[in-house]
């Protein structure tokens, strides 16, 4: 999946184990019906893709390649509990028509998400069913003298 935003909060790597380091970032996603309340989206970047953010600053447009992760955990107290992750594996700079740059200030919601439900003050038309084409001329059957009539020789 793909996510363009503006990257709003770079976060340091941090170790956990060491095999595996984790580092967070954050993308401003644009809520074109009232922009008052843009998405605020938590990404992480793990091992050897950790480095892949440095090239890019606070408050620059991006996408983000990602994949959507999901996983159960049980507490001590027996609850089982569920996480959600988004992996990113690629940040790019969008590129516009042509090969230019967008703006940055005025970045695009991608398509995806939720949407408003499109409300309709008249019923929708039902489609007309239409009938299905016959061929003029029978078709001949390839298999007709093959083996013989009623000789099958298959062995099922």
């Amino acid at each position: 999946m793909d996510i363009v935003g503006k990257l709003y909060k770079k976060m340091d790597t941090v170790k956990r184990t060491e095999t595996f380091s984790v580092r967070e970032f954050v993308i401003e996603v644009e809520n074109q019906q009232n922009p008052q309340y843009n998405n605020l989206i938590l990404f992480q970047l793990v091992n050897d893709r950790c480095s892949i953010l440095d090239q890019y600053n606070e408050g620059e447009l991006v996408n983000v390649t990602f994949e959507l992760r999901g996983r159960k955990w049980t507490n001590p107290e027996g609850r089982d509990m569920f996480f959600n992750t988004l992996n990113a594996w690629r940040i790019d700079r969008p590129q516009a028509m042509g090969g230019m740059q967008q703006p940055m200030g005025g970045y695009q919601q991608p398509q995806m998400g939720y949407q408003q439900p499109m409300q309709s003050q008249q019923p929708m038309a039902q489609p007309t069913p239409q009938p299905i084409a016959q061929p003029a001329q029978p078709v001949a059957d390839p298999f007709a003298n093959v083996g013989g009539a009623g000789n099958d020789d298959l062995p099922f």
